[in-house]
């Protein structure tokens, strides 16, 4: 199943159990599985998890995380609301902290994970990192109304979108012209000698939904699921755009947020967690 990192709960979801952060016991050091349970819905069940006051350390938030994961596993959850951490620590290594426990968790595990940031403003976007990205889209922007959309790179030329002029890569001599986005992407799995598993889950994609699309071939994903897949496949920039347009999109410099994709497609950074932690810290829509 999928990490989805949100502002707030969503109403819509019924999550099995929703985790709280017990900070008022700064006497026990007790682990996490000290909890107060209890019925909040029909369908889910409130959890309160003391944090000890000596569990401080990187490797200790991480074991908060992972004993709540452990325990929903135990449990059988299929879906949970986590919270961020809260400690002497930024904001932006707090997230990093509860995003690698997640990651290597469900790596391994089926269980949809809802983060919630509600701090998400918190963010320090001007840190290097998201320096380097805002230069980038500063360089990379053009007007909305251009009828030009990406530029690979400095030296490939400018292709005219609205002309539907399509790149030729390496994986055109399989004749994919015609085949559907569900035809598509099932062929470049094959391409990439990987199997289904393990692409939906580097796409954070749940199973479910790889399921209908591998099953109907006319299935037409949002062009969020879609660029997930390409950073799950590794695609380069030609690659991922052949791929959108099977689902009827592209990647464009009008859009802050396919600067922000193309930004890490470019740079062969193929992390898709660390793809989306840039993306909510600058407001953007996650790629699942």
């Amino acid at each position: 199943m999928a990490l989805y990192i949100i502002k707030k709960d969503i109403k819509r979801v019924n999550y099995d159990a929703k985790f709280e952060w017990d900070y008022s016991d700064k006497k026990n050091n007790d682990p996490i599985y000290n909890l107060s349970v209890k019925k909040e819905s029909p369908r889910t069940i409130n959890i309160s998890a003391r944090i000890p006051n000596t569990f401080e350390k990187p490797k200790d938030i991480k074991l908060i995380y992972l004993d709540a994961l452990n325990l929903s596993k135990t449990n059988r959850y299929k879906s949970i609301c986590l919270p961020i951490v809260i400690n002497n620590y930024s904001l932006e290594d707090n997230f990093n902290y509860a995003n690698n426990a997640i990651k290597d968790f469900l790596a391994e595990t089926e269980l949809d994970v809802f983060l919630k940031v509600e701090s998400y403003n918190k963010f320090n976007t001007s840190i290097e990192k998201f320096k380097t990205i805002n230069t980038y889209i500063d360089k990379m922007y053009i007007d909305k109304y251009n009828k030009y959309s990406l530029r690979i790179n400095e030296d490939r030329e400018i292709y005219k979108m609205t002309e539907q002029i399509h790149n030729v890569s390496e994986i055109d001599d399989f004749d994919f012209l015609e085949d559907s986005f569900s035809v598509h992407l099932m062929k470049l799995i094959d391409y990439k000698e990987k199997d289904d598993v393990y692409i939906y889950r580097k796409a954070n994609i749940d199973r479910r939904l790889f399921s209908k699309i591998r099953s109907n071939r006319d299935y037409k994903p949002s062009k969020y699921t879609a660029l997930a897949f390409a950073i799950a496949l590794e695609l380069d920039l030609d690659e991922t755009q052949e791929l959108l347009n099977k689902a009827g999109y592209s990647l464009t410099r009008s859009s802050r947020f396919d600067l922000i994709v193309m930004y890490f497609i470019e740079r062969e950074i193929y992390d898709i967690f660390e793809i989306n932690e840039v993306l909510f810290a600058l407001g953007e829509k996650t790629l699942n």
